[in-house]
């Protein structure tokens, strides 16, 4: 089974959010895309800029990037970052 990562985020002006989905490719050449989490948050109380928040979105993703790659490293399950990949 092959894995890659797909990371995608959006950064609206009430909120930013993020979503990480799974695509494996198994031995008979199917192909699975599963959402594998998501997390969002409420913009500060302070004026952002579109950019400061799309900034936010993606600090949320590389965030949660990192922790998923920690959990999965505790179960022996190694992601190459040449396998994840984002997108806005």
């Amino acid at each position: 089974v092959l894995g890659v990562f797909g990371g995608f985020w959006d950064s609206p002006q009430l909120a930013f959010r993020t979503c990480l989905y799974l695509r494996s490719v198994v031995r008979d050449g199917s192909v699975y895309v599963h959402l594998y989490t998501s997390e969002s948050r409420v913009v500060p109380t302070k004026a952002t800029t579109i950019p400061g928040l799309e900034l936010c979105g993606v600090v949320l993703l590389a965030e949660l990037v990192v922790e998923i790659q920690t959990e999965l490293n505790q179960l022996n399950i190694t992601v190459s970052s040449n396998n994840i990949f984002f997108v806005e």
